[in-house]
Order: C-alpha cells, then structure tokens, then sequence
C-alpha cells in the first residue's frame, strides 16, 4: 500500500441492497524524530471557516516565534542580554530592529508537570494571582477549543488610564512534551476600544514549557507589548522590566496545588466512527471488526486537529468500517434493510452547493471531487492525515483508505486511490486527489 497506507477497502452497494467489502492491509511505520524549536510545530491547519483563516495564520507565526525566542541562548548572536536573576527567576531582554520596546524573558523552573502549569497559565479566573496588573479577561470568540480571541483588562497605574488588549491565543503540544501557548493582538468586529482604557498592542507573548521530569517544568515566558497612551518610551521600558518576574507568583501558586492528571487525547468522532463500522446489517458474513486506534506521532497534533472536522486526524476505526459508512450514501441512504438517511439528505450531500477559498467544491459537509473534463464523479474526504474516501454513486462503489501512521503528506493513500480508480476504469487521481481524466 505504500509508506504510511496501513489498509483499504472497496465496497459496493446498491439503492436498497446490502454492502459489500473487502480489505487489505500492509503495515508500514515510520517515525520521525521531533526536537523541540519551530519546525516542530505543526503547519498551519485551514479552519473549516474562510473567516478564521487569518487568525490561525497570526497565531501559527505567534506560537513558532515565541518557541524560537524562548529557546535562544542569551548573550550570543540571539540578541538577548541576561538583566538579573532574582528569586530564581532568569531576567532577558532583547532590542527588537524597528521596534523601540524590548521584549523581555522570563524563566524558572515549576515543580509540577507541565500540564500543571498549564492549568494555571490559560484560567482566567486565576490569573490576578500571580499577574499583579491584571484585572479581568472576557472571551470573544472560541475559535475551536484552545484556540481563542479574548479582551484583557489591566489595572491603571497612577497617572495613567487603564489598558485593553485584544489578543487571540492558542495552544499547541509537541511530540517531546513541550507546551506553547501564544498570543498575539488582533482586531475583532465584538472587541472595539471602550471608553475609558487605552487599547494596547501585544506584539507577542506566550509561554513555553518545557518538561524536565513528570513532576517539573522548564517555563519560560516573553512578552512585547506596546501599552500605548503618551508613556515615554524609556519608562514603558523600565516598567516593563519586572514583568518577566510574574513567573516568580507563577511558580508559588502552581506548586500550592496539587497535580493535574495527564490529558488523555481522543475524540468524540473517533469514537463515533468506530461504533458505525461495528457489526449490524452490512457487515461481510456477519463479522464485526472492532476499531484500532491507530499510532499517532503528536508532532502533528495540537488542539485544533484534535477537535476538527479533519477526517483522518480525528478519526479511529478500520478502512471496512469507514466503507460501510459511505456505502449508506452510495446506496442512497439504506444498509442492507435499514433506512438511515432520507433521499433528500443524500442529494445534498452529493450536490455541490458552495466552494471554500481553495476553490474546493463542497456538498453537506462532503468534498466534491471532479474530473478535469467537468464530470462530477466522487465526493468523500481526502484531507490531512494521510486517508482517502472516495464515494461513486453512480458506479454504486465505494474506496476507503485508512493509515498506520498520520502525515501530513496524502502521497500513499493517493497512489492506492489512483490504481483502485484505474483499475475499475473511473480515471486518475492527482496529488490533490480530482480525478484527472
């Protein structure tokens, strides 16, 4: 099956008529090695909604800034100078080319696991505790779980007014342990400036932590932020000079409490999937297979594919399973005797009715794939992750490709798509996985 393909299936199935499968397997891993700096970070993924494909490009920048700052040796060619170290806190800072603010860095070490610290870092409810300037924070927009557009007010300090910041910030896990949550200003049609604060610019900011041990944590924190108003720039400079030191109130309230428990991934759709595909009318000689859940390498994960919509991020189960699903809608809404889906329900699906900023044409949630010469022939999935599905009513067929191993990359499910298709005289797939001819 090719690098990474772990099986596929084919089934067929008629309006009314039960479905009919057969699989294949090959078993073929591979994992790369994940360090810890920006080329760890997952690439980019595009949201479901055109209108968030900004926000995850600020963040995206944000989160492999932060990582890359974090991690720079001071006193070197990074530009960063060490400050002071106080209360086992390590002071930073650095001159940013066109930017007459430094950034500054904080960094300790937290005797808890780096989950723990987390917990802390992104309540907001808690954050007066250790952030002596902070006041109160409101959510915007949940752009998907932990990914978020927020407004945060802070304190004034005599003589001056109040600040508000807009900011969308996320988080992303590597596959070493590592934790970075980044944030970054934005604008937001709900979050306009308010009588009476100063809206300021976070130009970057987050954490980074790292594990040591499953009970401590390297973390380091930056900040840049322009306050705005009419401060001189040497005094914002000067204040900002103790503010790496919030670390230090940090540490003393994380260490106060005790251990998060460990995050269990999996999804609620991985679940679901692996229950369609077990057993029930449909099912080849009666044989329930049950789902596996494949191995994941987590330097492809954060917490937007996990909770997406991104079929083959998400999903769990075998490529029979997967084909019988689809057979419902190559059959016109039935499996076997059972009516699951009304007509109307499966038109929509396969009609094309709206298509995305990549020009991709979409059905009820299914992607439309068409042949170059203008025939509509497939609709299904082929996302990042590594599968493939692809449903042919009118031919009453169905290819379904699962992987032993998620990648970012499509190449392996693509090439047994393309023979399977050939084979059966329906055309070529291409790398974007439109049938070509």
């Amino acid at each position: 099956a090719g690098a990474g393909a772990g099986a596929f299936a084919t089934a067929t199935a008629g309006a009314g008529a039960g479905a009919s499968a057969a699989t294949t397997a090959s078993a073929v891993s591979t994992t790369p090695s994940a360090s810890a700096g920006p080329s760890a970070i997952p690439p980019p993924i595009t949201p479901a909604n055109p209108q968030h494909i900004e926000y995850f490009r600020v963040i995206d920048q944000a989160q492999r800034d932060v990582l890359r700052e974090a991690l720079a040796a001071p006193d070197g060619d990074s530009g960063w100078v060490s400050v002071v170290e106080k209360n086992g806190v390590t002071v930073c800072k650095k001159s940013v080319p066109g930017n007459p603010l430094n950034m500054m860095r904080g960094s300790c070490i937290i005797n808890r696991s780096p989950e723990s610290v987390l917990a802390i870092v992104v309540n907001k409810e808690r954050k007066a505790e250790w952030d002596t300037l902070f006041q109160s924070a409101r959510l915007v927009e949940e752009i998907c779980p932990e990914y978020e557009i927020a407004r945060d007010e802070y304190k004034a300090v005599w003589p001056t007014s109040p600040r508000d910041f807009c900011t969308i910030r996320g988080v992303t896990r590597l596959a070493d342990g590592t934790i970075i949550a980044a944030g970054k200003s934005v604008t937001h049609p709900r979050c306009p400036e308010l009588k009476g604060f100063v809206r300021g610019c976070v130009n970057l900011a987050g954490f980074v932590l790292q594990p040591l041990s499953p009970t401590s944590t390297q973390v380091i924190y930056l900040s840049n932020a322009d306050v705005k108003g009419s401060l001189p720039t040497a005094i914002v400079n000067k204040v900002s000079m103790e503010q790496p030191m919030c670390v230090a109130g940090l540490r003393r309230l994380v260490e106060s409490l005790p251990e998060v428990p460990p995050r269990a991934p999996g999804t609620a759709a991985g679940a679901a999937a692996g229950v369609a595909g077990a057993g029930g009318a449909g099912s080849v000689g009666g044989v329930s297979e049950a789902p596996t859940a494949p191995k994941i390498d987590l330097s492809l994960i954060n917490a937007f594919a996990l909770d997406s919509s991104l079929p083959f991020f998400s999903l769990r189960c075998t490529a029979r399973a997967l084909a019988r699903v689809f057979a419902v809608l190559a059959g016109g809404g039935t499996l076997g005797d059972k009516a699951l889906l009304s007509s109307g329900a499966v038109e929509r699906m396969r009609a094309c009715s709206v298509k995305d900023h990549l020009g991709i044409a979409w059905g009820l949630g299914l992607r439309r794939i068409n042949r170059q010469d203008g025939v509509t022939t497939f609709f299904g999935a082929c996302s990042v992750g590594g599968g493939l599905v692809l449903c042919d009513p009118s031919h009453e067929l169905v290819v379904a490709i699962t992987t032993n191993q998620l990648s970012a990359h499509r190449g392996a499910a693509l090439r047994v798509g393309d023979y399977i298709c050939r084979s059966f005289g329906l055309g070529t797939l291409t790398q974007d996985g439109v049938a070509a001819t």
